[in-house]
């Protein structure tokens, strides 16, 4: 059993069970590492799927608070407009006595 060590008995007896053994490694290994390639690969593709998503149909906080402050503002506009209108008709009723 020992000379089978060093024999080329494995792979049509070209290889021995050292080679064979090494080889065997080797392709578990490039495998592994393929795998662990992919997964770094998919999971990115993953993350830019959700951040295109997001960009698409989230809401942007900062645009949102923009868009509030130019509500507000027409809002405060329309309060000073209607504010003059009330005080230009308090003074065409009730100081000039039509």
């Amino acid at each position: 059993i020992a000379k089978l060590r060093n024999n080329p008995v494995m792979v049509g007896q070209t290889a021995t069970f050292d080679d064979y053994f090494a080889d065997t490694v080797v392709e578990a290994g490039l495998k592994g590492q393929e795998a662990e390639l992919a997964w770094h690969t998919e999971r990115q593709i993953m993350k830019d799927l959700r951040d295109l998503r997001d960009s698409i149909s989230g809401v942007n906080i900062d645009e949102e608070l923009a868009q509030m402050i130019k509500f507000q503002h027409g809002y405060n506009a329309a309060a000073r407009y209607m504010s003059t209108v009330n005080d230009m008709l308090d003074v065409l009723i009730n100081r000039l006595g039509v």
